[in-house]
């Protein structure tokens, strides 16, 4: 009877290895898998594989849902570099706007300087030719007056002429 209780006991204590290494291969193995896939992806390393999604059981659908996770950390980089990307273009095109206002500025105030520059122009030239008339005005009225002036001298000796023809 000790012999069988020893004999039952030793299969009893070869079963419970057997299926410590089993669960201990099995089991242990691929949560150490999904613990190193969940380090690997809290890193932000969105290469990591996980082979234990293949399994049936509860790893399996623990390994699943890591590969879900992994898949929104992958959708959650790309939405975000698609929206860098539209805040860059959107930087861009507030710069090209700038550029743009900037210039109509540059030109807008070029023109007013031309208009300006013109309208200075248009004052020296009607300066300049008030001054030529002024000039030529003072001329012809200098003219006028030596004329006048050799009339009245020539009319003051015909008069003398006349007076002394007269007596």
């Amino acid at each position: 009877m000790v012999a069988i209780l020893v004999v039952i006991a030793v299969i009893i204590i070869l079963i419970g290895g057997a299926t410590l290494w089993v669960v201990r291969s099995r089991v242990l193995r691929a949560l150490l898998v999904l613990k190193s896939s969940i380090v690997s992806l809290s890193d932000n390393d969105l290469e990591v594989e996980n082979p234990e999604t293949n399994r049936a059981d509860e790893i399996g659908k623990m390994a699943k849902s890591v590969l879900v996770f992994k898949d929104n950390m992958i959708e959650g980089k790309r939405l975000t570099a698609k929206q860098n990307e539209s805040g860059r273009l959107q930087a861009v095109e507030r710069d090209r706007a700038a550029a743009t206002k900037a210039e109509a500025e540059r030109q807008r105030a070029d023109a007013q300087a031309k208009q300006a520059r013109i309208a200075e122009e248009r004052s020296e030239m009607r300066a300049m030719l008030i001054n030529d008339f002024d000039a030529t005005v003072s001329q012809v009225l200098a003219v006028f007056g030596s004329a006048a002036h050799e009339l009245q001298s020539s009319a003051s000796t015909m008069s003398s002429a006349a007076e002394q023809t007269t007596q």
